[in-house]
């Protein structure tokens, strides 16, 4: 096991104490293996925009245990995964994110209404129905009967909390029941990807084409046989990108923003403008004249992204900060540390400290400043949650196009309030899921 059980229990804390003591890159022994784990943002882009080169993509054998055997065909297949970026890339090119964004505000405007009506929920299930909507019309467009809609948010909840667990199958594990969520989706997916398999074949053309559209197009031309339960499994990794990692970062964008008056307020007022004059709908010009949200969603992503760790495996040996990295070495980003030790924003003094201002998560009013991504002189490196170089992820624009509309909906027309106070956190590996009592009140503003 080595340090796995306390890198797990708090990543962050777990890195930054080593960090402080061994530097910025260091070895311990994580799930099994030996690891070198990464903590700035210049070797993070030394080994990553060197990737299929230096290193190449490795996760735990529990992720493709539930994702599928070929889930991580992307990552592996240097040729594969570049036939596959071309063809999905227009798919997240600004004139088809332009195409979505009716979409986008009507899934928003009837997600916030329905959380109206609903009162006090808690706020993780509102969440994972709104990216549950996102990503089976926008990224899927597979047809989905009411019964299936209702339980696959909780079934997939529930897989995702054995991505990383240890793989022990018995009644009662985490394992096991992620084994079983998984089941039942595939199950459900399966009935609806013949019908996308069926249009590739015939060569006809949807409506609306979807990625998944678009996916399976592109396995048709490589000679791939579309069976059934391998396009399920290809449905679900594009479903649970979509869906449930995002949930995660959404959840902190709506459990934060209650706890920030002041960033309401500007947000307020920065939508009043852009509906003075581009009038209610979120279309493309609106969009690009919102500075404000794009820098709330961004300094989301900074403080609590919605992917924390990001795992790679040596091809060679390679030497980095001094340190020989041994051929088969896993490599491990630690994002959160990343973030943390930015030279853009860390001062000599934070950088002594295990937990610095700008990311103290408990005091946010010091620690969730959008204004920093508005100056150049202040402006963070980047972020991490979304890879780099050639595995940069590309659904990074869709994410934040999402998220956009979610904070100018909500500024115009509501209020939000935590009745229960501030929200905890239920597990922040491998990304954040706040607890069960977390509770979030969504209010309309009086006219």
């Amino acid at each position: 096991m080595g340090e796995t059980p306390a890198f797990l229990n708090d990543t962050f804390a777990f890195t930054m104490e080593r960090a402080a003591k061994y530097g910025t890159v260091f070895r311990t022994h994580l799930f099994g293996n030996p690891t070198v784990v990464i903590a700035d943002f210049l070797n993070y882009k030394k080994v990553f925009y060197g990737d299929h080169k230096l290193v190449q993509q490795q996760f735990p054998p529990s992720v493709p245990a539930l994702l599928g055997p070929n889930s991580a065909r992307p990552f592996l297949d240097d040729d594969f995964h570049r036939t596959m970026r071309r063809t999905l890339n227009p798919a997240f090119k600004p004139e088809a994110l332009a195409t979505y964004l009716p979409a986008v505000q009507e899934i928003v405007e009837g997600f916030l209404e329905d959380a109206e009506r609903q009162g006090a929920v808690p706020l993780y299930p509102l969440v994972k129905n709104v990216t549950f909507e996102f990503a089976s019309r926008l990224l899927l467009c597979i047809d989905l009967d009411d019964e299936s809609r209702k339980h696959l948010p909780q079934r997939f909840t529930e897989m995702a909390a054995g991505l990383y667990s240890s793989m022990i199958n018995l009644p009662g594990t985490t394992w096991h029941r992620a084994r079983s969520a998984r089941d039942y989706i595939l199950a459900v997916l399966e009935e609806g990807t013949q019908t996308i398999a069926a249009q590739v074949r015939a060569g006809e053309q949807p409506e609306r084409p979807s990625l998944f559209f678009q996916a399976v197009r592109m396995l048709h031309q490589d000679g791939d046989p579309l069976e059934p339960r391998s396009l399920a499994y290809q449905a679900l990794g594009l479903f649970f990108g979509g869906h449930d990692t995002t949930a995660g970062g959404y959840s902190v964008l709506l459990a934060y923003l209650p706890q920030l008056p002041r960033v309401m307020q500007k947000l307020r007022e920065e939508q009043q403008r852009v509906v003075a004059k581009h009038g209610t709908a979120l279309t493309q010009a609106a969009m690009a004249e919102m500075p404000y949200a794009t820098a709330c969603v961004m300094e989301g992503l900074r403080l609590l992204g919605p992917v924390r760790v990001v795992f790679r495996v040596a091809l060679k040996d390679f030497e980095l900060n001094g340190k020989r990295i041994p051929k088969g070495t896993r490599v491990v980003v630690a994002v959160d540390a990343v973030h943390a030790l930015d030279p853009s924003i860390a001062t000599d003094a934070s950088r002594a400290s295990l937990l610095p201002p700008h990311m103290d998560r408990d005091n946010l009013e010091v620690s969730f400043v959008p204004e920093r991504w508005l100056d150049e002189a202040t402006k963070p490196t980047g972020i991490g949650s979304f890879g780099m170089g050639p595995h940069l992820c590309l659904g990074m624009p869709l994410y934040i196009a999402e998220a956009k509309a979610l904070l100018a909906i909500t500024a115009r027309s509501y209020k939000l309030s935590l009745p229960n106070g501030r929200m905890q956190w239920e597990r922040t590996f491998p990304q954040p899921v706040p607890t069960a009592d977390t509770l979030l009140r969504v209010t309309r503003l009086a006219s």
